[in-house]
C-alpha cells in the first residue's frame, strides 16, 4: 500500500477511489457526540462533504 502523504483518511479514500474510477463508495458510519465529532473530525464527514 502506498504512503498516505499527509492526507486525512477520508481524503485518502477519495483519492484512491478516483484513481480506480470507483463509483459509488459504500461505507458505514456511526454517530458520536457533537463536541467529540467537532474536535476529532471524521472520515464519514469528509466523504459526505466532497
Amino acid at each position: 500500500m502506498e504512503e498516505w502523504s499527509g492526507l486525512s483518511p477520508g481524503e485518502q479514500l477519495l483519492s484512491n477511489a478516483a484513481d480506480m474510477s470507483a463509483d459509488p463508495i459504500v461505507i458505514g458510519g456511526y454517530g458520536r457526540a457533537r463536541l467529540q465529532e467537532f474536535v476529532l473530525g471524521g472520515t464519514i464527514r469528509t466523504i459526505l462533504l466532497r
